[in-house]
């Protein structure tokens, strides 16, 4: 989808933040609806470790999601801004596709600490006792809809409108049980997403 954006491939799309990010630098999209909520990652290790914050962590292996995925843009962007480079402050660098497979290596011992997103985090330290997050990333707003430059900006406002509307219709409330997400949107714009480009480095 990235690399499609920057062709500027879609009318509308619905992405994660960095996404949303990315494609108002390279292709000049605006956000226009969003998920109510914020998102962040979560860095989590097992008590026995030792480990209590990321200071500890240094020389130890750490556990990331898929490269591209919301939880590493935000677990290296929270290392960045604190001054680690991860390459030379960690003994690996370990990344596996999917968060639960992420969580599973720390149980594992394979990594020393892991980073995911706080939600998947929390939920899972409460199931696994012995383990505990020890520290959080900076928060983000959630997915968003975004719109191409090129639709002109009556279109724009009526496509906000209908999705923002879409809780008060049957077929609104269709689409956001399919999507998993009966609260509908709240109106979003660059002003919310514009930080995130100097956040996650792009």
């Amino acid at each position: 989808s990235e690399r499609r954006l920057k062709k500027d491939a879609f009318d509308l799309f619905l992405g994660p933040p960095q996404v949303i990010a990315h494609a108002m630098k390279s292709a000049n999209y605006v956000p226009i609806v969003r998920y109510p909520g914020k998102l962040k990652a979560a860095f989590v290790a097992m008590e026995s470790s030792g480990i209590k914050n990321l200071s500890d962590a240094k020389g130890k292996r750490l556990g990331l999601p898929d490269k591209d995925s919301l939880a590493s843009h935000l677990a290296l962007a929270k290392l960045r801004f604190s001054r680690i480079n991860p390459e030379s402050y960690f003994a690996e660098v370990f990344n596996q596709r999917f968060q639960d497979a992420t969580l599973n290596a720390l149980k594992m011992g394979r990594v020393d600490v892991v980073a995911v997103t706080a939600g998947f985090a929390k939920k899972w330290v409460g199931e696994h006792p012995g383990s505990w997050v020890i520290e959080e990333s900076y928060e983000v707003p959630h997915l968003a809809f975004a719109v191409s430059e090129d639709v002109s900006e009556a279109d724009s406002q009526r496509i906000q409108q209908i999705l923002l509307d879409a809780p008060n219709t049957v077929e609104g409330r269709t689409m956001l049980e399919k999507m998993g997400r009966k609260d509908g949107f709240i109106a979003t714009s660059k002003d919310d997403y514009t930080p995130l480009i100097k956040l996650f480095g792009l």
